[in-house]
C-alpha cells in the first residue's frame, strides 16, 4: 500500500513532490504575468509600495546559512520566498548588504547575496538574492 503524501515513514513520494513543484512554478508564472500587467508605482516619490518585482510566498521553515568569510553557520527561520530570493529571520548581526553566503540544504547548497538586513524586535530580518559563486 502506498503511503499518503502527508505521511512520512521514510518513503518519499516523488510523484507528489513533482506535482507540488509544477504547481508552485505555475503559480509563480501566473503571478509574474499578472504583475507585469500592473502599472509601475515603485518610482513615484509619494508611493508606499515596495520596489518588489515578484510575488513572495509565505513559508515557515528552518534554514541554515554559512558565512563564507567567517566560516560560521547561521540558523534562521525562512519567512518568504520567490523565484530569485528569500527573506530570513535570524539572530546574526554580521549579515551585511553585498555579503555572499551559502544556503545549505539536505540535497546540496546554493549561493546567495544579502540585499538588506533590518532589526525587527529581538531578531533581524534579511533579504537574499539567489545567485552563483563568483
Amino acid at each position: 500500500m502506498k503511503p499518503d503524501s502527508n505521511d512520512f515513514d521514510g518513503v518519499i513520494d516523488e510523484q507528489a513532490i513533482r506535482a507540488s513543484i509544477r504547481k508552485l512554478v505555475l503559480d509563480l508564472t501566473n503571478a509574474e504575468e499578472n504583475l507585469a500587467k500592473e502599472p509601475d508605482y515603485r518610482n513615484r516619490p509619494d508611493s508606499n509600495v515596495e520596489a518588489r518585482r515578484e510575488e513572495r510566498r509565505e513559508v515557515s521553515d528552518p534554514l541554515t546559512l554559512r558565512l563564507l568569510k567567517a566560516s560560521k553557520l547561521v540558523e534562521g527561520q525562512l519567512l518568504d520566498v520567490n523565484t530569485h530570493g528569500f527573506k530570513l529571520r535570524h539572530d546574526c548581526l554580521e549579515l551585511t548588504p553585498g555579503q555572499k553566503v551559502q544556503v545549505l540544504y539536505s540535497w546540496g547548497k546554493v549561493w546567495a547575496r544579502v540585499i538588506w538586513t533590518k532589526e525587527q524586535g529581538p531578531h533581524y530580518h534579511s533579504v537574499f538574492e539567489l545567485g552563483q559563486e563568483d
